[in-house]
This record gives structure tokens, C-alpha cells and sequence, in this order.
């Protein structure tokens, strides 16, 4: 049985040491105020969509059903308020008990039609997926997610998920779930009643397979399924993306494989868009981010079909620095479709700008770094200020926080393709150390999905946390 802890710590918002560009010119001096965790040194802070502030509490808590944590404020403690901020994390175990490590997010509204999206997660350490249910709103007050219904993958032994997504694969109006395993693709149909039903199987050419992305890519109003990962483990492997086309209901072609020549690298994240002007009607084009590698791989859908059925690609790699995680936005005014990727090696996020409408990605020269030691993975992006309709961009990062915990880093944007710098950081799981604070118990984000959980009209943040085997929920405080 999962629990939902009630509020953990903080939601600490602080820009990184050191660093002193602000959201705004109105700026406030904070003069070692109290928390009731010590005094915090003074610093300047500029207000906007996110407080520059330190919100700290000390927390105490016991259980006292199982599944329930009761979480007990001191008397003392001081909270800076803002109008515009994320609200404490509220935090959510994937499977009780159980050692998840969870990693790909979905979200979408699965239930009931309610409009209120639900969450699956990808537990790469349990061999299956956890489904949370969104409970919707009682007046002006969130509910929150159920308990989640865990979905043992079929091939228990060797079915590590990776990734998952939420897609109507069948054209009934109900959301299925597409899960990648360690080496293989697998498909929970939707059984109309709030559940899934028996597993279908699909096998990849490749040995690994990790991120993936559905869409109608041959344009026959059938969605197909594509996956980046590795054609072998060994010293031959190259990256790769196949496609699995769907010819008629739930039943699918052996995949269609494009390999790269990048050896000792794995096709990471992988999306579908129209990066290309004018789009081929009805079709998509692909990119995949590629671990291990200096490139993304973006392949242009030229609209043709081969003898046996499969697209035509045009396929070019684009530097972008050891990509890992993958996120695409209208990040300028206009109509094309730029992609931001994170960087762990070089503990970087980069922009990749569409400038010529015909999906010639090139890196913007800027990087926008987060501490050395952060280790960012996951990363979305999507409109989180209130104020305005430019996107910004929101990282799960594994490590380098205070205390060598995981947190979430939001670099905001300005809407004409560039962001400002330092990002502001937040604690996603804060407080639940046990003392000593033993590593096994920081929360190291993985993934990271902006969506409006509450809908309350503003856009919030869910982060997998793969130590902890948790998610959290960050609402927007606006």
C-alpha cells in the first residue's frame, strides 16, 4: 500500500552559492532570520513566479497506521510567504515496501474522464508499474493521487521498466499503457473500468531498450510505438531507435531499425513532433538523445513508404554535448519546435534551436550549468509563471544538493530561446532523512513530467525519486 506524507520539510526555492541574477529588480534583504533550524546567513533575493527564499521546518513524524506517516509541526518556525511559489512537496511511495527505484513518468487521464490526470511509473527495481489514481478536488482543495495499482511486468525475472507512456493504442478513447522493460516493449490495453488487462509482448532487434515516444508516424491513423536504446551490450553495440508500426488493431510489425555509429553510447529519451516545416500531412518526425554520445539524432519523415511498409527517414546527428534526458517547447515566438537536453557529464542543460524551420537543430553556445556535482537527468519544460506565456525549463538532478541529496532546478525562460541563470533550486523530498543520513535514503530525482495536477489553471511538477522509491508532487503556489 503507498502513503502520502503530509508536508515533508520545505520548498526550499534558492537560487545556487554565489549567484546573483534575479527574476525581477525587487529585490529584499533577508538578515539572518530564524527558521527553528539555525540561522540562515543573509542573502538578497528577487521576487517573481518562484520566491528566492529559504522556507525551513523542522519535522518530526511517526506512523501510526500502516501506510500513514503523521507528520508534526514544531511551534517554531519561520516560512517566507510569497503569492507565487511551489507549495511543500507531498510525497508518495511507488510500491509499499518494496524497493521500486522508479523512473519514467506518465501522465494522463486514464480513470474516469474527469480531466484530472492520473500518474504511472516505471519501477525498474520491483519489475513493474505503479498507476495512481488523481482524486480530483473537493472545492478548492486537492485531493490528492489513491493508492497505487501495481502492474507486475509479465517477464518477471529479466523486465526492468524504463520508460512509460500513457496513448490510446487501440482508438477506443481509453488510455493505454506502454511500458519499456530492459529488452522489451510491453502493452497494458486499457479495459475501459479503470484497469488493465492481459500484457502484450513486442520484441526489439536491439538487446536494450530504454526511452520511448508514440505516435501516428506513417500517417494511417494508427499509433505506433518508437524506442531508442542498444543493439548490443557488448563491444559491438551501437545506439539505435525502432519503430514498431501498428498495421492493424494492437498488432505490430517487427520493428523497423535505424542504427547510428555511435559505439558505447544507448539511445536514451526519444519524442515525436513536427520538427520540420511544412510537416508531411499526418506524419511525425523523431529525435532521440543518445547517452554516451556528443549528438542527438533527429530524423526527418519524408513521407514515402518502402516496399515493405516502413518510412522513409532523413537522419542527422546534431552536437549537443552527452545528451540523457529530452524535452521539446516553443521556447522563441513563432511556429518552430526547439529541444532542450540535459547533460550529466557536463552537468549542463543545452538548447538546440530550430532556427530554419527545417529541423537543422544547432546547440545555442550558452549552457546552462547547475552546480558541478548535481547530475542532471530527467528534464521538461513547460509554462510555470503566471505572469507571462514563455516556457521554462525544469531539471531532476540526482545529487549535489545541501546535504548530497537530489532536488529539482527551474531555469526560467525569457522567451526568446535563452533562460536565465543561476536556476532556482527546490527540495523534493526534504525532511526524510532518518539520522544518521544515510545515502540510501536521499531522494535522487530521475524524471521529471509539468502538468496541472490540481487544476486550478496552473502548471505543476511530479519528479520520480529513485533512492527513495517515491514521487513528488510539487504544486504551483500561485
Amino acid at each position: 500500500m503507498g502513503y502520502m506524507t503530509g508536508p515533508t520539510g520545505s520548498g526550499d526555492s534558492r537560487p545556487r552559492e554565489n549567484r546573483e541574477k534575479h527574476f525581477s529588480s525587487k529585490e529584499v534583504t533577508d538578515e539572518h532570520q530564524s527558521t527553528g533550524m539555525g540561522n540562515t546567513s543573509a542573502r538578497t533575493r528577487g521576487q517573481s513566479q518562484f520566491s528566492n527564499h529559504r522556507r525551513s521546518a523542522r519535522v518530526c513524524g511517526c506512523l501510526i497506521w500502516p501506510g500513514i506517516l503523521l507528520v508534526m509541526m514544531p511551534a517554531r518556525m519561520a516560512v517566507a510567504q510569497s503569492a507565487q511559489d511551489f507549495q511543500t512537496p507531498v510525497v508518495y511511495e511507488t510500491d509499499s515496501g518494496e524497493s521500486t527505484y522508479p523512473l519514467g513518468l506518465a501522465v494522463g487521464d486514464m480513470f474516469n474522464d474527469d480531466d484530472y490526470p492520473d500518474l504511472a511509473v516505471a519501477n525498474s527495481g520491483s519489475h513493474s508499474v505503479s498507476v495512481f489514481e488523481n482524486l480530483g478536488r473537493s472545492g478548492t482543495t486537492w485531493l490528492g493521487f489513491d493508492t497505487p495499482t501495481v502492474y507486475t511486468m509479465p517477464n518477471t525475472g529479466i523486465d526492468d521498466p524504463y520508460d512509460v507512456e500513457f496513448a490510446d493504442m487501440d482508438n477506443d478513447g481509453d488510455l493505454d499503457l506502454v511500458v519499456t522493460t530492459s529488452s522489451r516493449v510491453v502493452l497494458l490495453p486499457n479495459t475501459g473500468s479503470g484497469s488493465f488487462g492481459t500484457a502484450q509482448t513486442l520484441t526489439p532487434s536491439g538487446e536494450v531498450v530504454h526511452g520511448l515516444t508514440v505516435s501516428d508516424v506513417d500517417g494511417d491513423g494508427r499509433k505506433d510505438i518508437a524506442v531508442g536504446g542498444l543493439s548490443e551490450v557488448f563491444f559491438d553495440g551501437v545506439a539505435q531507435i525502432e519503430i514498431f508500426y501498428q498495421r492493424s488493431t494492437l498488432t505490430f510489425d517487427p520493428p523497423q531499425v535505424i542504427a547510428t555509429e555511435e559505439s558505447f553510447a544507448i539511445g536514451s529519451e526519444v519524442l515525436s513532433g513536427t520538427f520540420k516545416l511544412p510537416a508531411v500531412s499526418g506524419r511525425r518526425d523523431l529525435v532521440m538523445s543518445i547517452e554516451g554520445s556528443d549528438n542527438v539524432m533527429v530524423l526527418l519523415n519524408l513521407g514515402d513508404l518502402d516496399s515493405d511498409g516502413t518510412t522513409d527517414w532523413a537522419t542527422e546527428l546534431v552536437p549537443a554535448k552527452s545528451s540523457f534526458g529530452l524535452a521539446k517547447g516553443k521556447f522563441r515566438a513563432g511556429t518552430n519546435i526547439d529541444l532542450v537536453v540535459s547533460n550529466h557529464d557536463t552537468q549542463a542543460c543545452r538548447v538546440l534551436w530550430n532556427d530554419n524551420s527545417d529541423g537543422s537543430y544547432e546547440m545555442h553556445s550558452t549552457p546552462y550549468e547547475v552546480t558541478d556535482g548535481e547530475d542532471p537527468y530527467g528534464v521538461d519544460c513547460g509554462k510555470l509563471n503566471s505572469g507571462d506565456t514563455t516556457l521554462e525549463i525544469a531539471v531532476a538532478c540526482a545529487h549535489g544538493f545541501d546535504d548530497g541529496h537530489g532536488g529539482l532546478i527551474v531555469f526560467v525562460g525569457n522567451g526568446d530561446g535563452t533562460f536565465d541563470e543561476p536556476g532556482y533550486e527546490f527540495d523534493v523530498q526534504p525532511g526524510n532523512e532518518p539520522d544518521p543520513p544515510y545515502e540510501t535514503y536521499k531522494p535522487k530525482p530521475g524524471r521529471v513530467k509539468i502538468e496541472d495536477i490540481d487544476q486550478d489553471g496552473y502548471n505543476d511538477v511530479v519528479t520520480s525519486n529513485w533512492n527513495t522509491h517515491t514521487i513528488s508532487v510539487l504544486l504551483n503556489d500561485q
